[in-house]
């Protein structure tokens, strides 16, 4: 090959890496997250901020972890962050563009992301350590979303135990005072995905699911009642099998965002034990193009 040719061939070999390394994995959706969370990777190449902020136990030293040049977390800087200590995630950013990040100013309720000299992974990949005992990021709104709304909400997880909240907005509150949207992890054998109040919303999964790497979608359309939410669960479309308030429509109170627990009358309860890589809302049921992008950018992150 003349030199010019390799240039040519160099130069076009360039391109298309700066192209790929610019392109990620929610590009391409039609409609913007109210809040999209993920410690793994990310996600927007509109978004350039960093993924996390570490807090280490030997000092309580913080750091910003962004991402490394293929998009996924730099782990490399927080090893050499929490190097001979523990790191927990204080804030998980937002990487929506609504700057609507979680966070936990405790640092013992901070889920962990390094321990023992490793870095904590689902599957292959990065994600923290909720302890099932009191590790949780909030935000004091519902990253928006009130009243008899639409939504799509999910969860990227790999549970310990049973009975577990993962991912919740509003409050858990009933009758007139309003009703909030979570997702609710009930073990090995099925997970139970919630509107209302508690354990109301059930969708079988294979025995095993929810005690191996997978993600959770439930969609709401607005004024609809809980009975009529559809739910997902690594790309497979789940059964809804009981409903406490099968009638009822949502009336979502803007009070509360929580990963890995339920907001129970002012206060924290039903913590999530296991790994997490984060979760998102959407104001709206996402249309099947929609969903599918964002079903394959989860699927990125279970592997």
């Amino acid at each position: 090959m003349t030199r010019a040719p390799l240039r040519h061939a160099l130069r076009n070999a360039m391109h298309s890496a700066r192209n790929a390394a610019a392109t990620r994995p929610l590009d391409a959706l039609s409609v913007a997250p109210a809040g999209w969370y993920d410690v793994a990777r990310r996600d927007f190449a509109s978004y350039t901020g960093a993924l996390c902020r570490i807090q280490r136990t030997s000092d309580n030293a913080e750091l910003d972890i962004g991402y490394a040049s293929d998009g996924w977390l730099d782990i490399a800087a927080i090893a050499a962050h929490c190097a001979g200590t523990t790191g927990r995630v204080k804030t998980l950013y937002d990487q929506s563009g609504n700057g609507r990040s979680l966070t936990n100013a405790t640092h013992a309720q901070q889920p962990i992301i390094y321990a023992a000299a490793a870095q904590i992974v689902m599957g292959t990949k990065p994600a923290m350590d909720f302890d099932g005992a009191g590790t949780y990021l909030t935000r004091a709104d519902a990253c928006g979303l009130t009243g008899a709304t639409a939504y799509t909400m999910g969860f990227i997880g790999d549970g310990d135990a049973v009975g577990r909240v993962s991912i919740l907005a509003g409050r858990n509150s009933h009758g007139t005072a309003g009703f909030n949207a979570y997702q609710y992890e009930s073990g090995t054998a099925a997970t139970i995905v919630g509107s209302a109040s508690a354990n109301t919303t059930f969708g079988s999964l294979p025995a095993g699911t929810n005690s191996a790497p997978h993600y959770s979608i439930s969609q709401l359309a607005a004024g609809a009642q809980h009975g009529t939410a559809t739910l997902r669960v690594n790309g497979v479309a789940a059964t809804e099998t009981a409903e406490l308030f099968p009638t009822t429509v949502l009336s979502l109170l803007n009070e509360r965002t929580i990963l890995g627990a339920l907001w129970n009358s002012g206060a924290t309860s039903v913590y999530y034990d296991g790994r997490g890589a984060g979760g998102f809302i959407f104001g709206s049921v996402l249309s099947a193009p929609d969903l599918a992008i964002v079903e394959a950018a989860c699927a990125g992150v279970i592997v």
